[in-house]
C-alpha cells in the first residue's frame, strides 16, 4: 500500500514555489509579462506559463525570470530543483490524479499536460508505480495498462524531440521542428549557460559546420569564439549571441568554419617572415596556437583576430575587416607589415614571454 503521509508536503513545496514567484512579481510592481520576458531574455508566454499557469518551465528560464523580478539566482535555482522533485513525487504516487489547483488553471487536455510525467523518461524506465489498494476498477486499469504505457512512451519521445534532447541537428527540417526553435530553447543562447541542451545543439551545429570545439553542453570561451567566427563568416553581426538570425544560419549550413591546418599555417608564416621565421612562428603559436579562427574578446568590448591576434583598431587601420582578419593569408601578411615597421615583435604581448631557443 502506498504511504501518502508525505504527499501533502510535495504539493506544498510545489505550490509554495509558484506562490512565492507571484509574490516576487508583486514586490517588483507587477510588471507586464512582456516586460518580464524582455528582462529575462525569454518570451512573454514563458513568463505567463510559469507565473499564472503554474507550469514548471525550464530551470534556466525560471531562474532568469526570478532574477528579472529581483530574486537571487542561486536561491531560485534551488527552489526550482525542489519543486521539480516534488512534481515528480506527485506524478509517481498518483499517476492518474491531477494536482490540486490544476483544474482551476486549466481543464481537459491542458490540465493533463501539466500533470503528465511522460517528459521524464527515467520515470518510465523505473517501471510502474507501487501498487495501491485493490479497487473495483482494478480490472479496467489492468486492461488498459499497456496502451497507456505505450501512449506515454510516444509522448516521451515527442517531448524529447521538442526539447532537443539527444538530437543531432537536421538542417532539412522546418523551423518549428528544429530544437533551437522549440519552446525549451526560446530566446538567445549565450555565454554562461551550463549543462544546457540548447548549448549542446549549438555546439553540434558548429561542429557540423567544421568548427573544432568540445561538445560539453556549456557555453564557455571556446564556444563563444566559434560562434563569433561563424557570425563573421556568415555576414551576421558578430555579437557572440546565438539569436534567431544565427540559429537560422546554423541550420541552413551554408557557412563553413574550416580553415588552414596548423602545419600549413606554420609553413606560410616561415615563407612570409623570412627574416625571423622561428620567432614569428613562436609568437603566432603563443597568440593563437596557430588557429586562423581564434578570436579573443577583450574587457573593453574590442577583439583580437586570427593567427597573429591583430587588434581590432589595427585591422581597420590596414583596411581590413574581421572577415579578412580571419583569412590566414591576409592575417600573416598584415602581421609582417606591422613587424617591418620596427623589425621586431614589440606590438605583440607574447613578445614579452616567448623566447625561441
Amino acid at each position: 500500500m502506498v504511504d501518502d503521509n508525505d504527499e501533502p508536503d510535495a504539493h506544498e513545496v510545489r505550490a509554495a514555489f509558484f506562490r512565492d514567484i507571484r509574490a516576487l512579481r508583486a514586490g517588483a510592481g507587477n510588471p507586464s509579462f512582456r516586460k518580464i520576458g524582455k528582462d529575462a531574455h525569454c518570451s512573454h508566454d514563458t513568463a505567463h506559463r510559469l507565473i499564472e499557469q503554474e507550469v514548471l518551465v525550464k530551470q534556466v528560464n525560471a531562474v532568469d525570470i526570478a532574477a528579472a523580478l529581483g530574486g537571487d539566482r542561486q536561491e531560485w535555482a534551488a527552489r526550482w530543483a525542489e519543486a521539480k522533485t516534488a512534481e515528480k513525487r506527485i506524478g509517481e504516487k498518483k499517476p492518474g490524479e491531477r494536482r490540486p489547483g490544476a483544474a482551476a488553471a486549466a481543464t481537459g487536455t491542458a490540465a493533463a499536460t501539466t500533470t503528465a510525467p511522460a517528459r521524464e523518461p527515467a520515470a518510465l524506465a523505473a517501471g510502474p508505480p507501487p501498487a495501491s489498494e485493490p479497487s473495483a476498477d482494478a480490472s479496467v486499469l489492468h486492461r488498459f495498462r499497456r496502451p497507456l504505457i505505450a501512449a506515454a512512451a510516444v509522448v516521451t519521445v515527442v517531448s524529447a524531440v521538442a526539447a532537443g534532447i539527444g538530437l543531432t541537428s537536421d538542417g532539412g527540417r522546418e523551423e518549428g521542428a528544429r530544437p533551437l526553435f522549440a519552446d525549451t530553447c526560446e530566446g538567445p543562447v549565450n555565454l554562461g549557460r551550463q549543462n544546457d541542451k540548447c548549448v549542446r545543439e549549438v555546439q553540434l551545429l558548429l561542429k557540423r559546420a567544421g568548427g573544432e570545439l568540445a561538445v560539453d553542453d556549456s557555453f564557455g570561451p571556446e564556444t563563444l569564439r566559434r560562434v563569433i567566427a561563424f557570425q563573421v563568416l556568415a555576414g551576421i553581426t558578430p555579437n557572440g549571441v546565438v539569436d534567431d538570425t544565427t540559429k537560422r544560419a546554423l541550420y541552413e549550413e551554408r557557412t563553413r568554419l574550416r580553415s588552414w591546418p596548423e602545419d600549413r599555417v606554420e609553413k606560410r608564416i616561415r615563407e612570409v617572415f623570412k627574416e625571423a621565421p622561428d620567432r614569428a612562428v613562436a609568437i603566432a603559436r603563443c597568440q593563437s596556437n596557430l588557429d586562423p579562427l581564434y578570436i579573443l574578446s577583450n574587457n573593453n568590448g574590442t577583439r583580437n583576430w586570427g593567427v597573429f591576434q591583430l587588434y581590432e583598431s589595427r585591422v581597420e587601420q590596414m583596411g581590413g575587416t574581421p572577415r579578412k582578419a580571419l583569412d590566414p593569408e591576409w592575417n600573416i601578411k598584415a602581421a609582417h607589415r606591422m613587424w617591418k615597421k620596427h623589425g621586431d615583435f614589440r606590438d605583440w604581448q607574447c613578445d614579452k614571454f616567448e623566447k625561441t631557443p
